[in-house]
Parts: C-alpha cells; structure tokens; sequence
C-alpha cells in the first residue's frame, strides 16, 4: 500500500515501493500545497560537482532547490495548486501530470538562476502528454524551450518560443509522432537544416547509432529510443545573444538508457540578449495537451555550468587559443593567490554567471581577499588568452 503526503512546492512524496523496471505507476490523487509567489533562496542544494563537472538539482527524496509558478498560461485552470508533482524518494523520481484531464498543469523552476549550462536527465514519459524544459525562463514561463511533447503532431528533442519570447513566434520540430509513440515522420514545420535527418548528419556519426548514412529518419526512432522504458535527454543552453556571432543557442539530443551515443535532435540559435534565470520543468494545461494516462517521470537531473561559448567550467579549461598561462591559483584562509607571468583581470562570478567582483593586477605573484563565499567561477583575462577555473571559498 503506498502512503502520500503533501510537501512544498505543490509536490507530494511516495513512501512505498516502485518498480524501474516497469513504468512506475501513481495514484492520481492527493492535494497539493499553494503554489509559490517566487523562489526561496535559503532552500537550495550544496553545490557538488562530479569529476565531469555536473551536479545533482534534484535530491530524488524532494523537491528542495524547486519551487511551483503558477503565474502561466498553463496554470490557467487552477492559479492556487496548479499541477501535481509527486516524488518517489524510494527510488530517486519526479513524476508530474495535470491535476485533472485538460485543466491545470504548471512549472517547477529552480530556485537559482542559470545563465549557461549542461542538463542531462532520464525521463520516461507517457504517450499523449506534453511538457518541456523551460530554459531561463521567467516566473509566468516566458522562455526558450526545450520540448519533450511526447504527442501526436510534436516531437522530443525540439525547441519553441514560449509564451512571445523574443516577441516571436517559433517552433522546430526535427521529427513529429504519428497516432502512437513508435511511429514519426521528419518533422514538416522545420526548414531543412532543422531536419532530424540533416541533423544526425552533420552534427552526429549516424551508423554509430543504428542510422543510415544520410541521417536518422522513421526507421530509426526505435533504434535510438526506448518506447518502454528509460530514457535520456541532453541540453546545452549558452550565449548571450547580444550579437550575430554570439547567439543564444538550445542544442539537445536523446538517447536510450545506457548507450554510449548521443543522438543529436535540434542544433537551434536566436539573437536575443536574455539573462540568466530559472530552469523549469513543464506540465502543459488544458485540454488535448495531456492525455492523463499516468505521466511523465524524471530521475537524476543535473547540471554543469558552461562558458557563454559552450564551453564546461571543470579545473583550468582553457577556451582560446595561444599560450597557456602559468599559474597555480587556489584559496587559503579567504585568500585567492597564485602567480601570472602576465598582466590579467580576474573576473569572480557565481554560477549563475552574476559577477561578484573583479581585480587585476601586473605579472608575477597575487594575494587577492575573496569576499564571496561557496563554488565560485574565475575568468582570467591577460592580453594572449583567457581561461576558466573553479575555486571552492566553504568553510573559512
């Protein structure tokens, strides 16, 4: 017998067993807590990277580091509980569907807001229902989205302007579904270099996932996505769209659980300047949208944080060409010292992208006070190169 309890954010938490390897299964009752006005800053997750950089946004036991907007057009049935998130804190899951069949639906956001970024996750989702990640978005889901519309006429892996975004209107689907979830045909309101098949072509190794030659096509899907079981989604969001050589890109691909190959999806870019802000989870509201067959259900959501070009922030990435810097930066007692063999600036930031502080300096050895606290980025700009590194200011 499974036991349910409400919690904040509107989610509610299993205490009984699921199994993984048969789609989980969740009662579709249980009433929700208010939706929230904003995030709550105090409640966050330490930030604790892997030896790839990423670190888990979702503990798998709550949804501590979320928070419910219902400030959207997708919580239009119900601004006060919005959709139902429940989590699964036996086996690490996020599920989430409407309240009631074409009603409210909602948005998780984070509490901290990202600028650029790496997001991997596994989903399962159900045929017939709608959602997305929600990239910067604001609190009433403005955003560029990446879709995961497991629906007839939509695709998994695609973007769309949300809610006017750039004051526009756009929609890349590289592949639509047919009438059931094994079924696609090359997505018809793409341009051709949008195309799944141009895609796995030019930005991917088509036969190293089962494709042919010229690219992933309805023969494929099958190969690369698993219609009864785990799966996994990869976003790269970056850039800060403030010119024509430096867009705002949403990059994604798919692959089954397990294999060893990403499969590309959309390769899309806009020029527009929007800030860093939440990342959001979507469920759709209103009808046609979600079928309420089950759901959709996520695990192991983490993130890593990029440069404004793409690039991860793991220990000393360089990001130019030219001569490497020597240096051995670290941080003792709040102090941040090293040694430079040329004039620089040192660019302090959170992971957001936010800049703290910033102090240059001549050639040779430096004792800089840091007065932020926690994982902190540093740019280090001299006139040959500039480089990324990430420094821990804890516990002094």
């Amino acid at each position: 017998m499974n036991i349910w309890k409400t919690v904040a954010c509107g989610a509610v938490v299993l205490a009984g067993t699921v199994g993984v390897f048969a789609q989980p299964e969740a009662p579709l009752t249980g009433t929700n807590a208010a939706c929230a006005t904003g995030p709550n800053l105090s409640d966050t997750l330490n930030f604790s990277p892997d030896d790839s950089g990423f670190t888990k946004i979702f503990d798998g036991k709550s949804l501590k580091g979320w928070w419910e907007s219902c400030q959207s057009g997708h919580s239009s049935g119900d601004r006060t509980l919005g959709g139902i998130w429940l989590v699964d804190s036996v086996n690490g899951l996020l599920f989430s569907t409407q309240k009631v069949a074409g009603n409210a639906g909602s948005i998780i956001m984070t509490n901290k807001s990202y600028g650029n970024y790496e997001l991997i996750f596994d989903l399962w989702p159900s045929f017939g229902n709608d959602g997305g990640v929600f990239n910067r978005t604001t609190a009433n889901g403005t955003c560029y989205q990446t879709t995961v519309d497991y629906i007839q006429g939509s695709s998994v892996g695609g973007v769309y302007f949300e809610n006017g975004y750039t004051g526009g209107s756009r929609n890349v689907d590289p592949f639509v579904f047919g009438a059931n979830k094994s079924t696609i045909t090359i997505g018809t309101n793409s341009n051709a270099t949008n195309r799944w098949d141009t895609v796995t072509k030019k930005f991917g190794n088509p036969t190293a996932y089962g494709c042919p030659t010229t690219g992933c096509g309805p023969g494929s899907w099958t190969a690369v996505w698993d219609t009864g079981g785990w799966n996994q989604m990869r976003v790269k969001f970056f850039g800060t769209g403030a010119s024509a050589t430096n867009k705002v890109h949403n990059y994604a691909w798919i692959r089954r659980f397990g294999a060893a190959q990403w499969v590309p999806t959309v390769m899309d870019s806009v020029q527009y300047n929007t800030p860093a802000s939440y990342l959001g989870i979507q469920i759709h509201g209103g009808s046609g949208s979600w079928s309420n067959s089950n759901g959709h259900w996520y695990r192991n959501i983490k993130i890593r944080p990029l440069t404004d070009q793409g690039v991860p922030i793991i220990q000393t990435t360089s990001i130019k060409s030219g001569a490497r810097m020597s240096h051995g930066i670290h941080v003792v007692f709040g102090m941040l010292t090293g040694s430079l063999n040329t004039d620089y600036q040192i660019v302090v930031s959170d992971l957001s992208g936010r800049v703290l502080e910033k102090f240059s300096g001549r050639a040779g050895s430096f004792r800089h006070p840091l007065n932020s606290r926690g994982i902190l980025l540093l740019q280090i700009k001299t006139a040959k190169d500039t480089e990324h590194l990430r420094v821990a200011r804890l516990f002094e």
